[in-house]
């Protein structure tokens, strides 16, 4: 993770801009953070308060997704988070843009380059200090509340997880040996298959014991039933010669 905190200076058309949303009381917007990379552009150069948006050929990032926050009463902040997935580029430029396109604020930087991959994370904020700046932009939420560098606490627990596990191999390798505890997985997997192949023998046979023993006892059911329907057969005869007999006496 990449934090920087930008302090750049307002352009002359900036200044102009500010003098105006003052005396007008529209408030002041800045929508759009900028990045660019401008060739042969020196961090240690004097900036250039007249200087321009850069040509669109240069402009590598642009973003309107920004955080705002107050430091006191004349200091303000943009900032804004460029995530793992954003990039590949490389920026010595950074500006703020208002909603009317105007360039308000600039600052030059030392080449930084921003790639993709796992917490390669760059945050960027931009402060500017100028009279009544906290009413002007109508900010009303302290920047302290996100103005916060997590990457000494992240690389603290990254180096603290890498010494852990490193400890925790050169133990296994000094005490048990790299290819005794192979070897021992090995026969461990090795023991559970045989084991596993046994349990699915026996529950195969088990299987054909429960289908014998239900087949025989359907075929004794069977038998059974049998038996009764002759049963109750026999009996259902014995009682009508009985009734036609009674009958033909009377």
């Amino acid at each position: 993770m990449s934090e920087q905190q930008v302090t750049g200076i307002l352009t002359n058309a900036g200044k102009q801009h500010i003098t105006s949303c003052a005396l007008e009381n529209t408030g002041l917007n800045v929508s759009t953070l900028v990045l660019a990379n401008v060739p042969n552009l020196s961090d240690n150069a004097a900036r250039d308060p007249n200087m321009a948006i850069p040509a669109q050929a240069q402009i590598v990032y642009q973003t309107d997704e920004l955080i705002t926050g107050f430091i006191d009463e004349h200091t303000v902040a943009w900032a804004t988070v460029m995530d793992q997935d954003i990039g590949d580029f490389d920026y010595n430029w950074i500006g703020l843009v208002t909603s009317t396109g105007i360039l308000l604020a600039l600052d030059y930087l030392p080449l930084q380059r921003k790639r993709q991959g796992v917490n390669n994370v760059h945050n960027r904020s931009f402060v500017l200090k100028f009279a009544a700046a906290k009413a002007l932009t109508r900010i009303e939420i302290k920047a302290s509340s996100w103005m916060f560098d997590y990457s000494p606490r992240l690389d603290s627990m990254t180096l603290a997880i890498v010494a852990n596990a490193s400890a925790q191999i050169d133990n296994m390798t000094r005490y048990l040996g790299l290819k005794d505890v192979v070897t021992g997985l090995r026969n461990t997997i090795e023991l559970q298959q045989v084991h596993i192949g046994k349990l699915e023998q026996k529950g195969q046979v088990q299987q054909e014991k429960q289908a014998v023993m239900i087949k025989q006892r359907q075929q004794k059911d069977s038998e059974v039933q049998t038996a009764i329907v002759n049963m109750t057969t026999a009996q259902v005869s014995t009682m009508y010669r009985q009734v036609k007999q009674i009958t033909s006496t009377s």
